[in-house]
């Protein structure tokens, strides 16, 4: 399914009181030392572009239990190479 681009996207670390509906997970990446407030604008962008009404970043909880690392808090990821900082959020419309 596609959308029109939004105008705005709202950005969210809880889910919404409203009903929605997940259609896409957006991924921002950049440089160990990137700050949260870029990997989030990148993420509007992104979330902007696909017709989201608002993206919820996905919680720090789930990622420990997966073993994996920390979006919320740009954390660090990288196989040997260069190490890049990675934020990612699901795009949600609202119902």
């Amino acid at each position: 399914m596609s959308y029109p681009p939004s105008a705005n996207v709202e950005i969210l670390r809880d889910k919404p009181a409203r009903p929605y509906k997940i259609f896409a997970i957006v991924r921002a990446t950049g440089m160990p030392s990137a700050a949260d407030w870029e990997l989030l604008a990148v993420l509007q962008k992104e979330a902007k572009s696909i017709g989201a009404d608002a993206i919820l970043l996905f919680p720090r909880e789930e990622n420990e239990r997966a073993g994996g690392y920390n979006p919320c808090a740009g954390g660090a990821i990288g196989g040997g190479g260069e190490k890049i900082s990675v934020l990612k959020a699901l795009a949600i419309k609202y119902e």
